[in-house]
């Protein structure tokens, strides 16, 4: 596979497309509606046809969010946190120790 041009577009034999941006982005686009941007700053976002998306930083966070309220975000340094739909929460810290908090009110600690 041939690497994207340094400006405009190319077109992949599967109909997969990347395209340069203004802003020194390349847009990764496919068949199935996937977009993938990177970023000049190497930070990337990828959207699903449902809408959901999956981030990382130019420091290596992770972020997963749903369409349905669901968020994640996980750290380089091995902490993070979730958020589900139903507005139960938990935090953890980079030794994998944390705190949830359910729905009705309800925590713990792990």
């Amino acid at each position: 596979m041939p690497p994207p041009p340094l400006e405009g577009a190319y077109t992949y034999p599967d109909g997969s497309m990347d395209v340069q941006q203004p802003d020194g982005s390349v847009m990764h686009t496919t068949p199935t509606g996937d977009v993938s941007t990177v970023y000049p700053d190497g930070s990337t976002q990828h959207i699903y046809p449902d809408g959901s998306t999956e981030t990382v930083d130019a420091n290596g966070n992770y972020t997963r969010e749903g369409t349905d309220g669901y968020k994640a975000t996980y750290n380089t340094d091995g902490s993070g946190s979730y958020q589900n739909p139903d507005g139960s929460s938990g935090t953890w810290d980079a030794n994998g120790h944390g705190t949830w908090i359910s729905a009705d009110g309800t925590t713990g600690t792990f």
